[in-house]
């Protein structure tokens, strides 16, 4: 096995998450194409029923994954506490 390939068990401790939802982020497919996600790293081989992920895309996903401090493509990220309620109307 080279160095830059592991193992999915590996993989969800990186992103600190069980080895079960680290296969349906990456299993997980678009409704209405069928399409894999397009975040979501894909094994770049596999050995028998053992698949193997590349380590570089492992973590540029983790940095960038929705809902854990990174920021989806397109999406622009808002200061924590910019939700401030309207102004009265003094009238």
């Amino acid at each position: 096995m080279p160095n830059d390939e592991i193992l999915a068990r590996e993989a969800a401790e990186m992103a600190g998450i069980a080895v079960d939802t680290f296969y349906s982020y990456v299993n997980h497919r678009d409704a209405v194409t069928g399409e894999p996600m397009p975040t979501a790293p894909a094994a770049v081989r596999q050995v028998g029923r053992i698949k193997f992920w590349n380590r570089a895309e492992v973590e540029q996903w983790i940095a960038t994954r929705p809902g854990r401090g990174g920021l989806v493509p397109g999406r622009v990220r808002r200061p924590r506490g910019s939700r401030v309620a309207p102004p009265k109307d003094e009238g």
